[in-house]
């Protein structure tokens, strides 16, 4: 198992837009792997909203979008099917009954309201992002070490809190932090500013491969690109509040959604053309 909600919600997002492109048939499947997929989506949604975690729903949300975006913002033809709506009604439907039922809509609208500063969960985030900057304004350029957050953690802890003493009450669920609960502060903190922008460069030319896959005809190949452009983007935005890169199987389906954009994205090679070294 995930072990933690926040792990499963990471995992989740980053399959949902493929599992959706999926059941509006987009992936060139048969009618029976349609409803598979919408049965999959279904199941995605239901498990997302369980997690309570707000940073996947912020997360998938905006991925989204982004996925309606590269379809130029328009009504594809295939939304615009019966099959589709009446589809999709029942999914609502049948996802709408089941959290009302099970009393779930009321804890979902308490669960928006705690997004401010008071809440321990954000408080606790907004002490380690501080702490996290701190490293990172001793050691900008090449950080404290790959893996060596934890290491350092306790040392910045104790010095930021010798100058904000009314953080002391975190001590007892902060006291042991693995992680800084940001992916792009822990990178810059552990490989320094070079290290960060590196890692800005690989997702730049990735997502431009994306943007140009615009320029495809329709078909799987295309909607394939986007599906795991989609997914990944729901990624890096959940890496804003915790940290699905550092997780197994959050971290492997991130890095296999930008191979498949990669193999996808890039313009076919003829092998045959390729010469063979010689042997010396």
């Amino acid at each position: 198992t995930s072990g933690n909600p926040n792990f499963l919600a990471a995992y989740l997002i980053g399959l949902l837009p493929l599992s959706i492109l999926g059941g509006l048939g987009r992936l060139d499947v048969s009618r029976g792997w349609q409803r598979f997929y919408w049965l999959s989506t279904l199941a995605m949604v239901l498990c997302l909203l369980y997690t309570r975690t707000k940073g996947a729903w912020i997360g998938a949300g905006i991925a989204l979008l982004y996925l309606f975006w590269l379809n130029g913002a328009k009504i594809p033809a295939y939304l615009k099917r019966g099959r589709f709506i009446f589809v999709s009604g029942a999914l609502l439907v049948a996802l709408g009954s089941g959290l009302y039922l099970s009393g779930s809509i009321d804890w979902i609208i308490r669960e928006m309201h705690s997004l401010h500063a008071g809440n321990v969960s954000v408080r606790g985030r907004l002490f380690l992002w501080q702490v996290t900057l701190r490293m990172i304004a001793d050691h900008p350029l090449a950080g404290i070490g790959w893996g060596s957050y934890r290491a350092w953690f306790q040392e910045y802890q104790g010095k930021f809190m010798d100058t904000h003493p009314d953080y002391v009450s975190l001590l007892e669920t902060q006291g042991a932090a693995e992680s800084s609960h940001n992916e792009y502060l822990e990178i810059a903190a552990e490989t320094g500013l070079v290290g960060l922008v590196l890692f800005f460069a690989i997702l730049w030319v990735v997502f431009g491969l994306v943007n140009r896959a615009r320029l495809l005809d329709d078909g799987p190949r295309k909607a394939l690109t986007f599906g795991a452009a989609a997914g990944a983007l729901a990624i890096l935005v959940h890496s804003l509040f915790v940290f699905p890169l550092h997780l197994v199987d959050a971290g492997m389906i991130f890095w296999m959604l930008l191979g498949l954009i990669l193999s996808l994205a890039l313009p076919d090679i003829d092998i045959t053309a390729v010469k063979p070294l010689e042997a010396r």
